[in-house]
């Protein structure tokens, strides 16, 4: 399942390892919300659901602007966020990592927010370089009511961000393999062909067990309000409030 837009590539990528997939990604562009999740085996659409209740949570919210403070956004999107956290059952716990875009231009920033081991990068083009922003954890969404992990950064033009599940790392869990991903994003501007030379290493020999989700994004190229949740429970697109 993928969904891709001028400066924005997401997709969810069955593994081998079970007969539904656990992993769900979320994109509204409208709200500037974009978010992954992980789901136990157990409950495979605990991760669809746990992003639909924060996507109706969001239609109620304001879009930040530009002369909105970063840290009163952090702290808005941090409450959003860790309300849904109260209605998921232990047993259907699931990893979240989301982002808030805010501001344009040489304002743009955005806010993050973190439970689990799903994983946040940010690529800066000017050092050609790819940071892991998160921290792997053992907080659940579902076993805990707050987040792990809440952060902001100020993003320049030519940066990329990217969210993605755990599944990510059987293909990028060596220094080759971290290598390889700074080259695809250096040599590459498009999201869409840097996510397709990202995901040709599962096809050279390797054999993915788990499910990849991934939210790629150019949060400098302007884009439509389009909004979609990929997932279990999902056949396709799970257009919830309207694909514009």
């Amino acid at each position: 399942m993928d969904y891709h837009r001028v400066g924005l590539s997401a997709c969810v990528c069955p593994g081998q390892g079970a007969g539904m997939m656990g992993d769900a990604v979320l994109v509204d562009g409208g709200k500037r919300f974009y978010a992954v999740a992980d789901s136990p085996d157990r409950s495979p659409s605990s991760a669809t659901n746990l992003l639909t209740m924060i996507a109706r949570s969001l239609e109620n919210q304001n879009v930040p602007d530009d002369g909105d403070d970063m840290t009163a956004v952090l702290n808005r999107s941090r409450v959003l966020v860790e309300k849904t956290f109260e209605s998921i059952e232990p047993g259907n716990a699931c990893t979240f990592t989301g982002i808030q875009l805010t501001g344009h231009g040489h304002q743009t920033g955005c806010v993050f927010m973190h439970t689990g081991d799903s994983m946040m990068y940010h690529f800066t083009r000017g050092e050609g370089r790819v940071q892991n922003i998160t921290v792997k954890n053992f907080w659940l969404a579902g076993r805990v009511k707050q987040l792990y992990q809440c952060g902001s950064i100020m993003l320049e033009p030519g940066d990329l961000l990217m969210l993605v599940t755990d599944g990510f790392e059987e293909i990028y869990s060596s220094a080759e393999a971290r290598s390889y991903i700074e080259t695809a994003f250096c040599r590459e501007r498009d999201v869409k062909r840097i996510m397709q030379n990202i995901l040709q290493r599962d096809n050279n020999g390797i054999e993915l067990w788990d499910d990849i989700g991934i939210v790629l994004l150019d949060p400098f190229i302007p884009r439509d309000t389009g909004f979609v949740i990929l997932g279990e429970g999902n056949d396709n697109i799970n257009v919830i409030r309207g694909d514009n």
